[in-house]
């Protein structure tokens, strides 16, 4: 078993257990779409709203009445447990406007490390980037001009 605090930032972090396992809403992992579309919503940014964004989803019958219930207690206690580990989400940096184009390359062979492609990975380069790895391609001095924060895109897979 997997325990998640769900962060200020909606994002999910893993922690260790802290209790018995009743204290934790217990997902399927077929839940986690459903929840990461309402924390996600940029009108929502309290519990309350996204209980309420919660709530419209089930009228839609978009889940039945089991999911709503652990999906509730999942976002107002702030934490989960689910049987599968969770990927850590990937992202493109994104800095140019071209639609296919303008993707940071990272690849050691580059004249300076760094160059801007696809976002196709090939020939030692590297496109997708944990949040750490973003972090840390901000403090190079080459880089200081991108706000990552604004290029970020979440690579869907």
């Amino acid at each position: 078993m997997y325990y998640y605090n769900i962060t200020e930032f909606n994002e999910f972090k893993e922690r260790k257990r802290d209790g018995v396992l009743y204290q934790y809403a217990l997902l399927e992992d077929y839940d986690l779409k459903t929840l990461k579309k309402v924390l996600q919503n940029p009108d929502s940014d309290t519990k309350g709203d996204y209980l309420r964004e919660l709530t419209e989803v089930y009228n839609r019958n978009e889940i039945n009445e089991y999911q709503y219930i652990r999906l509730c207690k999942a976002i107002a206690d702030g934490k989960f447990a689910i049987k599968t580990k969770l990927k850590e989400p990937l992202f493109y940096v994104h800095v140019l406007p071209k639609e296919t184009e303008g993707y940071l390359n990272a690849n050691e062979n580059a004249l300076d490390g760094f160059y801007f492609d696809t976002k196709k990975q090939w020939g030692g380069s590297q496109t997708k980037f944990t949040k750490e790895e973003i972090e840390e391609l901000k403090k190079y001095p080459q880089l200081k001009g991108i706000n990552f924060d604004e290029c970020l895109e979440e690579v869907e897979e």
